[in-house]
């Protein structure tokens, strides 16, 4: 009883100290009533847009956004929720890109202003000479005066150039994506892009497990799915372009000379067989397949010791029923030997980390990340993975919200770090998509 009375004590003087607050809104600062009102869905972008232009440092604006949540909004319900969502925004690059943009805004548009006011200064300057002309000025005077306006228009006219040019470089439109065989795969794009917003305007809720392209157009991402495209794409695509984009860039990604010669696969039957045959020990087979690995190239020698990792860990006889294995199982057991030794390198400095945190600055958490080691830190991320479990009943929609999850994060990690491709995967019990 005496922790049930103090627990409710406390929650009514937490409700008195709200409707206090909620009474004395008059009295407080505009930015502190603005809070107060937006307490729902207050966040550190809204606050800035909101009160940024009386603020001359971002150093101000944010002491005093952090003085609101820590003294005037300590007894909102949602309280934690804000000071989390400031952390992460003082923690990301969005916070920088944010302050950027503004100072990028402000310079254009003062840039203008300022152009604008020495114009009209030097016109008016220019009738006020001509009015004043002296009509009996000789020959010489009126040379030198037309040579005069004649400099100061060409240097005017040099000025409105270049920012003419500027404007023109920032709206400069990026150049479209032609194919090989003239295939204008922008202009389809768009095209595509905008069926799908005009579907979804019709439609309202659409079907995850049916509209997994339309959803990743709506985020500007091509989703190329050879067999499975959906009926928008193909009406817009048409078979042969889709068929054709995507060999082309398969092409582009895939190194078809990797292959292994039939000596080398010779060898490698070999020793797999005394696993086969259970003629000697798992510890002598993995053994064997690092030595054998040691004579091949970089990317050959990788497979070969993700092969010998897979010996080491995995059950001698495979589990029947497959839904008893845990997510963490199944990567650490059955995928994770394989894919470290192709794709993690120690010696170049890339990880293959098995998480559950947030992305950088993004709020999505994928099951695993592809990221490079800076010093004693991690960098950047190069790739991100997604983890189900079989199941007896397949979760369809579970599924495409990880890919949805995937094809975010590989966006956002291609344009912010300026990349020319990126390496995610998705894992579905003993199958696996790259």
């Amino acid at each position: 009883n005496y922790f049930y009375l103090t627990a409710t004590v406390m929650a009514k003087s937490k409700k008195h100290n709200i409707k206090k607050r909620e009474g004395d809104k008059k009295s407080l600062p505009e930015d502190t009533q603005w809070c107060l009102s937006n307490l729902r869905n207050l966040t550190t972008r809204r606050f800035y847009d909101a009160f940024g232009h009386e603020y001359n440092s971002v150093q101000k604006i944010s002491r005093r956004y952090k003085n609101i949540i820590n003294n005037e909004l300590k007894g909102a319900k949602n309280i934690v929720n804000i000071r989390n969502e400031y952390n992460i925004w003082m923690d990301s690059k969005k916070n920088t890109n944010y302050w950027l943009e503004k100072i990028r805004e402000e310079t254009v548009s003062n840039t203008h202003i300022e152009g604008a006011q020495y114009v009209r200064d030097v016109v008016r300057s220019e009738i006020d000479q001509i009015r004043t002309m002296d009509n009996s000025q000789n020959q010489e005077k009126d040379t030198q005066t037309d040579k005069t306006d004649e400099e100061a228009t060409e240097y005017h006219e040099d000025e409105q150039n270049k920012i003419n040019e500027t404007e023109e470089d920032e709206s400069a439109e990026v150049e479209p994506w032609i194919l090989e065989n003239g295939i204008n795969a922008t202009s389809l794009f768009t095209e595509y892009c905008q069926r799908v917003e005009q579907f979804v305007k019709a439609e309202g809720l659409i079907p995850i497990e049916s509209h997994v392209q339309e959803l990743s157009a709506l985020n500007h991402i091509l989703v190329l799915k050879p067999l499975q495209h959906s009926k928008m794409i193909r009406e817009v695509f048409t078979d042969e372009n889709i068929k054709y984009i995507t060999n082309e860039q398969v092409k582009k990604s895939m190194n078809s000379s990797l292959d292994f010669t039939s000596d080398e696969l010779t060898q490698l039957s070999l020793v797999l067989k005394h696993l086969i045959n259970q003629t000697q020990s798992v510890h002598n087979i993995a053994t064997n397949l690092m030595v054998f690995s040691n004579s091949l190239d970089y990317e050959k020698r990788r497979v070969i010791i993700g092969i010998a990792m897979l010996v080491l860990k995995l059950p001698k006889d495979p589990i029947v029923d497959i839904t008893t294995i845990s997510e963490s199982e199944l990567w650490s057991i059955y995928f994770d030997p394989l894919l470290s030794a192709i794709i993690s390198d120690n010696e170049r400095n890339i990880l293959l980390r098995w998480l559950n945190k947030q992305a950088e600055d993004d709020l999505l958490r994928p099951d695993a990340s592809l990221t490079t080691i800076n010093q004693l830190q991690f960098g950047v991320n190069l790739g991100f993975g997604e983890v189900k479990i079989s199941q007896p009943t397949c979760d369809k929609a579970a599924l495409c919200n990880d890919f949805l999850r995937l094809t975010h994060l590989t966006k956002e990690c291609l344009d912010n770090h300026l990349l020319d491709a990126s390496f995610s995967f998705q894992i579905h019990g003993k199958y696996t998509s790259l």
